[in-house]
């Protein structure tokens, strides 16, 4: 290092260390801002908006859990727990600090100053220890690596490689040094600082009087103070208001109004406080600022938060580490940012319902991203749709065509085939014999496919069974509530008719079911009883709001096409 170099070390510390500004910034202009205010980090965090900003970084990303993961060949991943990092990084990093105040003091060094510095200290249980980013300096040497110099208490230099020291930097324009936030925005933040000063000086008890006594006559200085005295104890305090006043020599009040000038305070100190949330990408509402949020925006603009202002915080932190700490290749950290994305309850459970009902979440995930206990071994069953099946799959469960006529089969007696159309006014038909035929004749399936072979009849089915029961309740949910004993009496004539009704729709899929050499557990007719029986005692418990709620879910035709299926097999 040259003298040049040296001395402005010495004098203004090092080019790339503190604010990342530069020595010429330090040079020139010192931490003073256009408004003459000098700021500087410690100075910056006393204005209010500033440490909101500050807190809210690196609170919320300090209570993300980081955890350390080992990758799977199937490009799957699983927590590393055996690795020594996991404990370091999401219990305490070192004797002194948790896992917690760790993120979170560095976050804040990050925020403040544009860099946040741990040494690795290599012991048997490893630990991380934070170093302020004042006492450290850096420089790039010829080979491209990087070199520490930190002060300890003493104010000795010990030198530091790269490999002993995890570097955490914030936007930076020489790739060594991050910038600090407070040394960009400090004109922005002194002029804060500014509006404060001039608002204790303004509020200040006797800053400015409230009005002033005027008079044409001359008076001599103690008859004036005598004056004032007796104003004073005549008329001041919350209970002397409103008095009656008489004036010697002449006097008269003149009350001094407010500047243009100091009306326009508030505005400034609002301009101001957006200004800084401006600065560190936080939307004004986290710090309490709810000028602009409403119902409507305030969930997007904390989706945006997670988005574009803790994401690229979050990357920093994981590319750090794991340049800094693992060498393994198939061992890499990340931080859970799945609290910050849930939506409110209605949205997770759309969602929730949509994975599951596509396979892709079981009831025990879902209960586990709810922070809910599991159910049992059944709760880690996934279902499909059973009218889904995959491309490659549809020969087999369609039955590969051996005919000119997609609805024939060669071996089939044509006495067998249906001679005239169905009857398009009757609920049951609907095209329900043609598509059991098919079934018949283009079917030798094993009784473990009987759910992939008739899953599309039993949707249709009991998507007819279902609408007939929603028609019926819809009209007669009101007389629930004016007479209970009327509509149960109504329920148990509903539900003996609809039986027939039901047993009449699964006729023609019972009879396929034994056609293709499957036991049925039940008839049709007896599937149908014990249907009608389990809903109408529903109904009557529940009432029919609960019941129209569940099918509005989709819960009834789940369960009738599950139960219809079941008895199949």
């Amino acid at each position: 290092m040259g003298i040049l170099n040296r001395l402005k070390t010495a004098l203004f510390g090092s080019a790339q260390s503190g604010d990342g500004m530069g020595w010429a910034g330090g040079w020139w202009q010192g931490n003073a801002s256009t408004s003459g205010i000098s700021v500087t980090p410690e100075t910056a965090i006393r204005v209010a908006a500033v440490f909101a900003c500050v807190r809210v970084l690196s609170e919320t990303l300090a209570s993300l859990p980081l955890i350390t993961y080992r990758r799977l060949p199937n490009g799957g991943k699983e927590r590393a727990t055996d690795h020594y990092i996991y404990k370091m990084l999401h219990d305490s990093p070192n004797q002194t600090q948790t896992a917690f105040e760790w993120l979170e003091m560095l976050q804040g060094h990050l925020c403040l100053r544009g860099n946040a510095y741990c040494e690795i200290v290599p012991a048997s249980k490893p630990e991380l220890v934070p170093i302020h980013p004042d006492r450290v300096t850096v420089e790039r040497l010829d080979n491209g690596r990087l070199r520490y110099y930190v002060r300890n208490s003493q104010g000795v230099k010990i030198e530091k490689s790269q490999d002993q020291i995890l570097h955490v930097r914030g936007l930076s324009c020489d790739g060594v040094t991050g910038m600090s936030p407070i040394a960009v925005a400090r004109d922005t933040i002194g002029l804060a600082k500014a509006t404060e000063a001039h608002g204790a000086t303004l509020f200040k008890n006797g800053a400015r009087p409230g009005f002033v006594f005027a008079s044409d006559q001359p008076i001599k200085k103690e008859a004036a103070l005598d004056t004032l005295a007796g104003w004073n104890a005549v008329h001041q305090g919350s209970f002397n208001s409103h008095k009656p006043a008489i004036l010697p020599f002449g006097l008269k009040p003149v009350e001094i109004g407010m500047s243009n000038d100091d009306a326009q305070f508030l505005e400034s100190r609002k301009f101001q406080v957006t200004e800084i949330c401006r600065v560190f990408r936080v939307p004004p509402h986290l710090i309490a600022d709810l000028d602009r949020a409403t119902f409507a925006n305030i969930e997007h603009q904390s989706l945006e938060f997670v988005s574009y202002t803790m994401l690229p915080w979050l990357r920093r932190w994981e590319s750090a580490i794991n340049r800094a700490l693992i060498v393994e290749d198939d061992i890499f950290c990340e931080f859970l940012v799945d609290g910050l994305l849930r939506a409110d309850a209605k949205g997770r459970s759309e969602f929730y319902r949509t994975m599951f009902n596509i396979g892709v979440y079981s009831i025990n995930e879902i209960r586990s991203k709810e922070n809910e206990n599991p159910i049992g071994e059944d709760g880690d069953k996934r279902f499909v749709p059973l009218n889904m099946v995959p491309l490659d799959k549809a020969d087999d469960v369609i039955g590969k065509d051996t005919s000119s006529d997609p609805n024939t089969d060669p071996n089939t007696d044509p006495a067998d085939m249906p001679s005239d159309p169905p009857d398009k006014t009757d609920p049951t038909n609907d095209k329900t014999d043609a598509k059991v035929h098919t079934v018949i004749v283009n079917t030798n399936q094993t009784p473990q496919n009987i759910v992939a072979v008739f899953s599309s009849l039993v949707a249709d089915a009991a998507e007819r069974i279902i609408n007939a029961e929603t028609r019926e309740h819809e009209k007669r949910a009101d007389k629930y509530r004016e007479n209970v004993a009327k509509f149960n009496d109504w329920l148990a004539e509903f539900y003996g008719k609809h039986a027939a009704y039901v047993a009449k729709v699964l006729a023609p899929i019972f009879t396929a079911s034994a056609a293709c050499g499957h036991d049925a557990k039940q008839t049709a007719t007896d599937f149908a009883s014990a249907y009608c029986e389990e809903r109408k005692s529903f109904v009557s418990a529940n009432g029919p709001g609960t019941y129209l709620w569940n099918i509005q879910e989709g819960n009834c035709l789940r369960e009738l096409k599950h139960s219809i299926l079941e008895a199949l097999q």
